[in-house]
């Protein structure tokens, strides 16, 4: 069993897309995150890519745009 880094209810903040999201799912080091205004439905992000802020109370992504 591998410990998950990070735990359903969590609250994430996309830096690219400015969004507020949730962790709704944790499998396999995957996190599904539903995001708040519905610009991004739904996605699934690797733990490696979620990091905590250093001043508040959640955790940041930040997606390379293709």
């Amino acid at each position: 069993l591998v410990k998950m880094k990070y735990k359903i209810g969590d609250l994430v903040w996309d830096r690219t897309f400015d969004e507020f999201g949730i962790i709704i799912d944790v499998r396999d080091n995957l996190y599904r995150i539903r995001w708040c205004t519905g610009i991004i439905p739904e996605s699934r992000e690797c733990g490696k890519d979620i990091s905590p802020h250093p001043v508040k109370d959640l955790l940041t992504t930040e997606r390379i745009l293709f």
